[in-house]
């Protein structure tokens, strides 16, 4: 038994060694050429599972950078949403972002960098620099001036007046009249609004921007809130009114109704044309002054003024006459009339064609020398050269002297800009609903 068990292993391991040499005969049995054809195969597979990877690759790249986007989506709407709870409407990306925005990327902004827009930078004018209009000046000295620099004095008193509407033809100097009594209100902080810094295109914006300058101007108290061109504004309603002013004018009125006695806040509007605003906004108003067209003397005093340290040779006499010539101008139209007028010896040295030398104060400004000065001069002239202002180039010229020649022409070309029939309507409204003191 066991014998044959050894044949049966012998025969068994015989048979495996010849299956193995066969395995081997048919392994050696292959040419080279077909050794090259299985390289290339092998190389041709390796090739195509690298541009599966590469795919592979690209689609994980591509699916990376969207989710990427995605967050950033989702972190942008956020941000969006959180501004947009904080103040209560409805805000865009380009408000979140930009320069005007409630919050940045980085943090929130603060209300006074919202508000930075209506700041207004005092002037150095003064009440006394303004010409004429002395009612009016006194009327706001007692109740702007004295208020916020002497607030005591109407402590126990009478309140001061929380509105003020000045009214009158365009060119009168109601903002200048304002800028001034801001300046002389000195501990004051003066705040400049008007249409084109308060209206928005986003939704509900323009009524947070009243919010938050009421809001600055009472922790910054004592405030001047000065509206210009309130008119444009807070017009009577009518059936063509817009959403956007019908909120801006309801806001106006909630703000300045929400002013306390005890809130050192005064609201001062202007406008040319007073007829036009919503009776309940002008009833916010509680003082009312009429900024009239200057008379006879406030021009003769203007035109005074405005030759002051000019080269001119017209008498008191004659700046008297064109003063009476001028009915109807505004302050405005005035200057207009004496720049024109000053220009006018400036013509005389671009349109002439022979120039001549004359003795001239010297450019420092010393009285006790004397430079060659070229001035403008006839052809007839002694010592007259016929040469242009081109050719003469930089040198110093004798510009001709103001006469009031010069001035009653630029007067046939600048006429005055006021209409009667304004006129007419201002007094009108001043005589129902002006204030006199």
């Amino acid at each position: 038994m066991e014998r044959n068990d050894d044949i049966q292993s012998v025969s068994s391991y015989t048979e495996s060694e010849m299956e193995h040499n066969e395995d081997v005969q048919s392994l050696t049995s292959y040419s080279g050429s077909e050794y090259v054809s299985i390289d290339k195969n092998m190389l041709d597979e390796l090739i195509q599972a690298c541009q599966e990877f590469k795919k592979l690759k690209n689609i994980v790249k591509d699916s990376v950078m969207r989710l990427q986007d995605e967050i950033t989506t989702i972190r942008k709407d956020l941000l969006i949403l959180k501004a947009s709870v904080k103040f209560g409407v409805a805000l865009s990306e380009d408000e979140v972002n930009g320069d005007s925005c409630c919050l940045l990327a980085d943090g929130q902004k603060t209300k006074e960098d919202n508000v930075s827009m209506f700041a207004s930078q005092k002037t150095n004018v003064k009440l006394t620099d303004v010409v004429g209009l002395e009612a009016v000046k006194s009327a706001l000295n007692m109740n702007i001036v004295l208020p916020t620099n002497f607030p005591k004095l109407f402590k126990d008193q009478c309140r001061p007046w929380k509105g003020i509407l000045l009214y009158g033809p365009p060119g009168t100097g109601k903002s200048h009249l304002v800028k001034a009594i801001a300046n002389e209100a000195s501990k004051s902080t003066f705040f400049s609004l008007s249409a084109s810094n308060i209206v928005s295109k986003w939704l509900g914006q323009s009524e947070q921007r009243v919010r938050q300058l009421f809001e600055q101007a009472k922790e910054k108290q004592p405030s001047i809130i000065f509206i210009d061109e309130i008119d444009s504004l807070c017009f009577a309603r009518s059936e063509n009114e817009n959403d956007s002013t019908c909120c801006i004018k309801a806001e106006l009125m909630v703000q300045m109704q929400a002013i306390e006695d005890d809130d050192k806040v005064i609201v001062v509007g202007a406008t040319s044309t007073p007829w036009v605003l919503d009776s309940a906004f002008c009833r916010r108003f509680e003082k009312r002054y009429y900024v009239s067209l200057p008379n006879k003397d406030e021009r003769t005093e203007l035109i005074r003024l405005k030759l002051n340290k000019k080269k001119h040779n017209l008498t008191e006499k004659q700046i008297k006459s064109i003063a009476s010539s001028t009915e109807g101008y505004s302050f405005h139209d005035l200057d207009i009339l004496i720049n024109d007028a000053l220009g006018r010896p400036i013509r005389k040295i671009t349109e002439a064609t022979h120039f001549r030398q004359v003795n001239g104060p010297s450019g420092g400004g010393s009285v006790n020398t004397e430079q060659k000065l070229w001035a403008p001069c006839k052809s007839s002239d002694r010592g007259a050269k016929k040469i242009s202002l081109r050719e003469l180039g930089g040198v110093d010229f004798d510009v001709p002297t103001l006469t009031e020649e010069d001035v009653r022409t630029s007067l046939r070309s600048v006429a005055p800009k006021v209409k009667r029939e304004e006129l007419m309507k201002l007094m009108e409204f001043d005589r129902n609903f002006g204030s006199i003191e």
